[in-house]
């Protein structure tokens, strides 16, 4: 079975160019958040190394384990975890790679959001970009390629990751474990982003999205405030989750097709919520959407929540 953290369409493309000696210097991976880019990138990173293999890994040679633990001195991640990345991190991959590899026949430098780079790491990189060192491959990772400067662009191959078939996602997360009726909503929900519903799975996301349907429809209490807006990736989520059931209620409304929704699991509350006038479920999908943006740019989730507690299917209160 393959591996749903990785997209094996992408890691094929590349066994073909290592095998062929065909590898470009620098690529671009444009894919959603959660679609398995830096994997994918780490995949290729052992491929290229791979001391029994060429093109594909072994995954049991040193040279993958290293890359695997996260220890190989000639694979490095800049991961920001959505943080700018700042000119001091760049210049920390930049001495890395003026230097001859310790041991791995290319050297691999990923760099995730590359959209976050400040422009003066950016204009720092771009040397690195222009003339790369031999036996170098830079992978870039961008979930937003209209962020990323002009001239990083103009530079890489640009890669671009394709979904899945949701049928497909769910019947990988049936064979890992999952019961039917989770796998098929986890599909839907990401898209036919095969890793992210695979982490959605394994985190236990099922389960957390059924304990906020009846929110969105009945209202919140403090109880889910203090349970969902405890921190901002918990509100974020939750918040993904209330916006699928909106646009679930105007898909309904439009087709009365249950195949056609994501939260085909919880239909009957779905039709409820349909109920709702169009004018009403469009005023709470921009508020959700408000309040979405204004958790991005740093309001207390807790604060945000409140206000949403107060607005939601109340009209005068927006």
């Amino acid at each position: 079975m393959a591996v749903l953290s990785i997209n094996q369409t992408v890691a094929d493309v590349f066994a073909q160019k290592i095998n062929n000696d065909r590898l470009g210097h620098a690529y671009l991976f444009i894919a959603p958040k959660g679609a398995g880019k830096i994997d994918t990138a780490l995949a290729i990173a052992r491929a290229i190394n791979c001391l029994a293999n060429k093109g594909h890994a072994c995954g049991q040679c040193a040279s993958c384990l290293k890359v695997e633990h996260g220890n190989h001195p000639d694979v490095t991640v800049i991961d920001s975890n959505s943080e700018a990345i700042k000119i001091d991190q760049i210049r920390g991959l930049l001495n890395k790679a003026q230097y001859r590899a310790y041991e791995a026949r290319c050297k691999v430098f990923i760099i995730a959001d590359c959209e976050l780079m400040t422009i003066e790491a950016a204009n720092a990189f771009l040397k690195t970009l222009e003339e790369p060192a031999k036996d170098t491959l830079i992978i870039l990772t961008t979930s937003a390629p209209y962020d990323v400067l002009d001239t990083i662009k103009s530079r890489c191959q640009w890669i671009h990751f394709a979904a899945s078939s949701r049928a497909n996602v769910a019947a990988h997360l049936i064979e890992s474990g999952a019961d039917s009726i989770t796998a098929d909503y986890l599909a839907n929900y990401a898209n036919g982003w095969a890793p992210l519903a695979q982490r959605l799975w394994r985190d236990g996301f099922y389960a957390r999205k059924n304990e906020l349907v009846d929110a969105l429809i009945k209202g919140f209490s403090d109880d889910d405030i203090k349970m969902w807006a405890d921190e901002k990736p918990q509100a974020l989520e939750a918040l993904d989750i209330f916006m699928s059931l909106v646009r679930d209620a105007f898909v309904y409304q439009a087709t009365q097709n249950d195949v056609l929704l994501i939260n085909r699991d919880n239909a009957g509350k779905v039709k409820i919520l349909a109920q709702k006038s169009p004018q009403e479920l469009e005023a709470v999908g921009r508020l959700l959407k408000q309040i979405k943006h204004q958790i991005n740019e740093n309001l207390n989730p807790k604060m945000a929540f409140g206000i949403l507690k107060e607005s939601l299917w109340n009209p005068s209160s927006r």
